[in-house]
């Protein structure tokens, strides 16, 4: 992640975990990320998994109850210290750091043996196709051949819905944007990860009035927003409503082995 923080970081913190429904602090909603990510730990015994953009801590404080995992040493990598502030678990490494910044050697200090990688919700920070694969590519270069990144990325089954959830988050004033399913996996395969698996994870809905407050956009541009939406047909990516508009995004794991 390359781009500043911007003024969403008023909800970073302790507001962070009621967020968009409490998604980001839900057990449920992150099982099948920290399952897949057990299972394939089990299977390759990393020495260190490091969480990129991993906020408060909560996929690796989910990861380390299983006790077959307490031997992997963890790091919360992310550039908010708000975040990090929240991420208070003993035996979790705080590292405060963009991803771009990050090097192979300062994650395995001290440590021998396999790293393995995971993200979840961050891919979408880094902007369009170009810095889509720059950012694929830098992770690829951290890994050695074997290893493993598994994430969970916001990604649409068609171009349509990929589009307008592009366009909303543009009007938002945000650099995020994103990648059909198909693309991301060509993006992946040509940045040198091999695909093994992927599949659905629990799709995250929010509304106009929490994206207000969390990107402070004004109400020329909800408008703007609304009428994006009217034109888009046959979209199910967002839907005008009372309140402005609801939008979704389809997230989907990626179980990924540099090649």
């Amino acid at each position: 992640m390359t781009t500043p923080l911007g003024p969403e970081t008023r909800i970073h913190g302790k507001a962070w975990a009621s967020m968009h429904g409490g998604y980001f602090s839900s057990v449920k909603k992150a099982t099948p990320l920290v399952s897949a990510l057990r299972k394939t730990a089990l299977r390759t015994r990393p020495a260190v998994l490091a969480d990129l953009g991993g906020g408060t801590g909560f996929i690796l404080s989910q990861f380390r109850k299983s006790p077959s995992c307490r031997k992997i040493r963890l790091l919360n990598v992310d550039v908010s210290s708000k975040q990090l502030g929240q991420c208070g678990h003993p035996e979790i490494t705080r590292v405060h750091s963009t991803v771009t910044d990050l090097r192979r050697d300062a994650l395995m200090r001290d440590h021998d043996g396999r790293l393995m990688l995971t993200m979840r919700s961050l891919l979408h920070y880094s902007g369009g196709r170009a810095q889509w694969k720059s950012f694929l590519r830098h992770l690829r270069g951290l890994c050695k051949p074997g290893e493993y990144l598994i994430h969970q990325s916001a990604c649409f089954e068609t171009r349509q819905d990929a589009d307008l959830m592009s366009d909303i988050y543009r009007l938002m004033h945000t650099n995020k944007r994103f990648p059909t399913i198909s693309e991301l996996a060509k993006l992946l395969e040509d940045t040198g990860w091999k695909i093994e698996q992927q599949y659905p994870a629990p799709t995250i809905f929010f509304t106009a009035v929490e994206m207000k407050d969390r990107y402070r956009f004004s109400n020329k541009n909800l408008a703007a927003i609304a009428k994006t939406i009217a034109k888009a047909k046959g979209c199910s990516a967002a839907f005008n409503s009372a309140d402005g508009f609801t939008g979704s995004l389809e997230y989907r794991i990626f179980v990924c082995k540099a090649k």
